[in-house]
């Protein structure tokens, strides 16, 4: 019994070390091969988009029949109108306030009818009835398609900041690439991002060799020197303590401990098993040769 639960603990262990090891640790020893070269911030923009989103009635008022789908008409007024071409032209702003399906709306429950009885007794001699009363019991949710959300769409405006940078790879190539951090309808903070980011700074950086278009860079800023650029690209290529903590505390030392008590298990295993030489003498002796030698001594 022993030996299955320190197997069971040994699998458990080897198996949540190799989950943090690969999932929090792998990619940052990959990235911390990068080679080494120098980024320049070369144009910064702010774009905006439509960023519509649905407001749904909860007072279970069904939709009327025949509204578009809200999922697929938002994703369609995202594509199809622009911020810029709605100032110049109000024909090209979306419907907002228009009013679309939203689904399903869990407004009824369907229940089992349950019966309670009671038996009341009384008089001499004794009489009973009985009495029964029914309620629901057994309700679910999601069983009734009858009611769809009335829902009704709003378009705020959203804004993100594009930033393109060059750097050359150690073969003298000279590459670009370009990401984007998201401010959703934080059009202040947006601008006030933008404005920290001088053109043509210069920082060192990091490059994918396998991947030319990912690159990690930390350029100076005005207001805060590591304010983290970009939503796929890192300070650095340097190791972050807290994974390697986490790894240590809750992959390594517990398979440390596993291990170690295997070791101490086995090698008491090994001095209490008799050795060979030993296990050959504590054989008893075929009864033939004993007969033999006692009748050695008897001749004497």
């Amino acid at each position: 019994m022993l030996v299955f639960w320190l197997s069971v603990l040994l699998i458990s262990t080897l198996g949540l070390f190799f989950g943090l090891f690969f999932g929090l640790n792998y990619p940052e020893i990959l990235d911390h091969e990068w080679p080494a070269t120098s980024c320049t911030l070369v144009d910064a923009d702010l774009p905006s988009r439509y960023c519509c989103e649905i407001s749904c009635n909860q007072l279970c008022i069904n939709s009327e029949s025949g509204l578009s789908k809200c999922n697929s008409l938002i994703s369609r007024l995202n594509q199809n109108y622009n911020p810029l071409a709605c100032t110049s032209d109000s024909a090209q702003c979306p419907p907002t306030g228009s009013t679309c399906d939203g689904g399903i709306d869990n407004c009824n429950s369907c229940c089992s009818i349950c019966e309670a009885c009671t038996t009341t007794c009384s008089g001499d001699p004794q009489t009973c009835s009985s009495s029964c009363t029914t309620y629901p019991c057994a309700c679910q949710w999601d069983c009734d398609d009858s009611y769809h959300s009335n829902c009704i769409i709003s378009c705020p405006t959203c804004y993100s900041v594009v930033l393109a940078y060059t750097y050359r790879t150690k073969s003298g190539s000279l590459e670009i690439a370009t990401q984007s951090k998201d401010f959703e309808q934080n059009k202040d903070q947006a601008g006030t991002f933008i404005n920290d980011h001088q053109l043509n700074a210069t920082s060192p950086c990091h490059y994918n060799p396998d991947d030319l278009s990912q690159a990690r860079c930390t350029f100076s800023l005005v207001s805060d020197p590591l304010l983290t650029l970009f939503t796929q690209i890192s300070f650095d290529v340097s190791y972050t303590g807290w994974k390697w903590a986490i790894t240590s505390i809750f992959g390594i030392i517990p398979l440390a401990v596993v291990l170690f008590v295997c070791l101490v298990l086995f090698i008491r295993y090994r001095k209490n098993r008799p050795s060979r030489r030993e296990a050959l003498h504590m054989e008893p002796l075929p009864a033939s040769s004993v007969q033999r030698k006692n009748d050695g001594r008897i001749g004497v």
